[in-house]
């Protein structure tokens, strides 16, 4: 990451106020478009094995996570993009291999294909909308083509699999985590482990600890904010474009 997350607080706010109104703009645009909740929730006849075994996915794509870090995963210098790709598909692994083993559909992750258009519309939108709240509260404006630009590189999107992949393994652990308690419990505790996820990373770059614990408070914020929206409308699908655009507008990579 670059100095605009290392040197200046006031990224924080513009960036949570991003988030936020990326949040309101899906909600109100799936109530529009009439897809607000369409996707069913199906309980397991035995949800607490199944959030056992979400638990364990989460804990070996932390584990294959540290294993890349080191190096141990793919790497290539001719074609780093494609080797980017399949090092996230080998990381998140274990939470489709949880799905397929457990046979359970892509609709418990809040991902549905129905109105894909719709639901491909309603994050662009939001995205947009988004990034220009960030932007114009830092004064930024006049980045608003660059990040555009940025966003359609090709280089740049092959990080858009690592962070849909990101989203979904949240949402994957949410959905368990509602089928046995309550929906505060389901809110923090993947909001939690997804602050603290980006704790090694930071260390191993050296970065100050009041860096690190604003950042974990402001991913974890964020977490709450677009968990509870995709919860609400069932879906995961926009907020992949959010964030990603997002990651694009605070030069994540």
């Amino acid at each position: 990451m670059e100095d605009i997350q290392q040197n200046e607080l006031v990224f924080y706010l513009p960036v949570i106020s991003g988030y936020l109104v990326a949040c309101l703009v899906a909600w109100r645009l799936f109530l529009s478009f009439d897809l607000w909740g369409q996707l069913k929730d199906e309980r397991p006849e035995k949800p607490v094995k199944e959030l056992i075994f979400s638990l364990l996915a989460v804990v070996l794509i932390f584990v294959i996570g540290r294993f890349y870090e080191a190096g141990f995963l793919l790497s290539s210098k001719q074609y780093p993009s494609a080797v980017w790709i399949v090092n996230n598909l080998i990381i998140f692994s274990p939470m489709f291999l949880c799905l397929w083993w457990r046979k359970q559909h892509l609709e418990s992750v809040l991902i549905s294909f129905h109105a894909i258009h719709k639901r491909l519309s309603v994050g662009l939108v939001a995205a947009i909308l988004g990034v220009a709240t960030f932007l114009l509260l830092r004064a930024e404006g006049f980045r608003w083509v660059e990040v555009l630009s940025r966003g359609i590189v090709p280089k740049n999107l092959a990080n858009f699999v690592a962070v849909f992949l990101e989203g979904m393994v949240i949402a994957f652990l949410f959905v368990r985590l509602r089928w046995v308690s309550n929906l505060k419990i389901a809110l923090a505790v993947p909001s939690i482990l997804f602050a603290i996820g980006h704790l090694p990373s930071m260390i191993a770059d050296g970065d100050p600890w009041w860096h690190m614990t604003l950042m974990s408070l402001v991913t974890g914020t964020i977490s709450v904010f677009v968990l509870f929206t995709c919860c609400k409308a069932r879906d995961i699908i926009w907020l992949g474009i959010v964030h990603y655009f997002m990651d694009v507008a605070i030069r994540a990579f």
